[in-house]
């Protein structure tokens, strides 16, 4: 359940701070608060989900640069939070001209608070009422998903179902297989509100059978409003739908063959019984296989669409969903499997952008038996992904070759003299100074030196970063470009990150 950003602004509580936007007043229209945060962390961001409204008191703010204010605000935003409230007067005696300008570029609406702030009174009855709203959300879809219930006990079919959801949200109501064919949809009933010229954005949700996903429901919106209404009768309505398609959509021997497949497969069986199933299932044991792993981060996640860009170019894959976490095993061909791969990488992360997951795309495994190995080191992918990879992101399990390596080394000793050895003293920087030249580094390398692309990538100004790479060059001993150390240096980097947050 969300709350506008606009009651949150009128409500007693709030107004007693004596806000004013700043920054951003075009975004606060329409945008939605799920949960009311305060906190002084500069580096907030990757403990974020989206949707917070962030109140703070300055104090960190007021001591850091202008350059580490505006990564505040840059970080902030790509998390998607809701506005970020500051209360000026006390350690912060007013808003920097930084701080309103950079908001303003990124869409981040930014409140100044001019009274004191009581956060904890704020926080709390904001937040109450979002509790109360949303108790009071799910008790209108438990009358609901019991309409839907009774009318499949008593002999409705999916059509029947569709039509009662159309006209409770009400929304144009679609279900859909695995390829994104219609297997049945019904219409909002035509009223006055439903007339409207305006498109609200779908939602849609899996249904899954015994853990496999065979369909989805898309909800189109008629009437304007949060959206939270449609996402939990979404949610209930999708295991009942299951059953409704059951009798009409039964899963067959291969289907079943695929399912037990993966299970064989997370449970680390091998030898004849996987070659068997994985012939049962429409696949060649001895094919190259990539497994994708996806885990959600948030309400409204989904993995029919995963499955469909996994699925393109007729690649036979298995899509099975447990303990919220999706598996996918994905035939390539034998021929050009690495390219197979690599279009499929693109795709997925063209397709999820702004989706409540992450996925990883594992290394791609010599055969059936192999698919184990390859699941495991899709699951350190993930472990040792950056803190703070958000909603949409799609992660290569090859770009992590030297991470994996190094977080399975015995020789731990070796990499930390390696590591100090060439970048020991840019590293003692960060440490004294609380800069990112080590991070800088590494994005630079990756990049292949491109400065341009290292500015856009870490949001800094062109200037900002060559005044980085020049300290750096003088603390690793000279620019490495065009000499026998770039390797070297860069695989340090690389280390030495890993280190760091490991």
């Amino acid at each position: 359940m969300n709350i506008e950003l606009e009651e949150v602004l009128s409500h007693e509580a709030f107004r007693r701070a004596g806000p004013i936007v700043r920054a951003g007043a075009a975004f606060v229209p329409g945008r939605q608060v799920r949960w009311v945060h305060s906190s002084e962390v500069m580096d907030i961001a990757p403990l974020l989900s989206g949707g917070e409204l962030l109140l703070t008191g300055g104090v960190e703010l007021a001591a850091a640069t202008a350059e580490q204010r505006r990564q505040y605000i840059r970080d902030l935003a790509a998390r998607s939070i809701a506005a970020l409230g500051i209360e000026s007067g006390g350690p912060l005696k007013t808003i920097p001209a930084d701080l309103i300008q950079t908001a303003e570029a990124h869409e981040l609406p930014l409140i100044e608070l001019r009274k004191v702030a009581p956060f904890v009174q704020i926080a709390q009855s904001i937040n109450s009422l979002l509790v109360t709203r949303s108790v009071d959300l799910l008790r209108q879809a438990d009358v609901l998903s019991q309409k839907l219930a009774a009318e499949l006990a008593n002999g409705g079919g999916l059509k029947e179902l569709l039509q009662l959801l159309a006209s409770q949200i009400p929304a144009d109501v679609t279900v859909l297989d695995g390829a994104g064919a219609v297997i049945e949809q019904a219409m909002a009933p035509a009223t006055a509100e439903t007339q409207s010229d305006i498109e609200f954005p779908p939602l849609e949700f899996d249904i899954s059978q015994r853990g496999t996903v065979t369909a989805s429901l898309r909800l189109s919106p008629k009437t304007d409003g949060d959206s939270s209404w449609a996402q939990v009768v979404g949610e209930r309505a999708a295991s009942i739908l299951a059953l409704a398609l059951h009798g009409r959509h039964a899963p067959d021997l291969v289907d079943v063959a695929g399912k037990e497949l993966v299970r064989s497969i997370l449970g680390g069986v091998q030898g004849q019984r996987l070659r068997q199933l994985c012939r049962t299932a429409g696949m060649d044991p001895d094919d190259q296989f990539v497994v994708v792993l996806g885990r959600p981060l948030g309400a409204g996640c989904r993995w029919a669409g995963v499955e469909r860009l996994v699925r393109k170019y007729r690649t036979k894959a298995i899509v099975y969903v447990q303990q919220q976490e999706m598996v996918a095993v994905a035939a390539l061909p034998a021929k050009g499997s690495r390219a197979r791969r690599a279009t499929m990488l693109s795709e997925l992360k063209a397709g999820v952008v702004d989706q409540p997951q992450v996925l990883v795309v594992g290394p791609v495994s010599a055969g059936i038996a192999d698919a184990a190995r390859s699941l495991a080191e899709t699951r350190l992918t993930f472990d040792l992904a950056p803190a703070g990879t958000g909603p949409g992101s799609v992660i290569d399990a090859d770009a992590f070759v030297i991470e994996r390596l190094a977080s399975q080394a015995t020789g731990d000793e070796a990499i930390h003299h390696v590591v100090d050895e060439l970048l020991g003293g840019l590293i003692a920087h960060d440490d004294s100074r609380r800069s990112r030249l080590l991070e800088t580094f590494d994005e630079w390398l990756a990049s292949g030196c491109n400065t341009a692309e290292t500015a856009r990538a870490m949001h800094l100004e062109r200037q900002s970063l060559y005044n980085r790479l020049e300290k750096i060059f003088e603390l690793i001993g000279g620019d490495p470009r065009g000499t026998d150390r770039l390797a070297g240096l860069h695989l340090a980097a690389r280390l030495g990150r890993y280190l760091r947050s490991s």
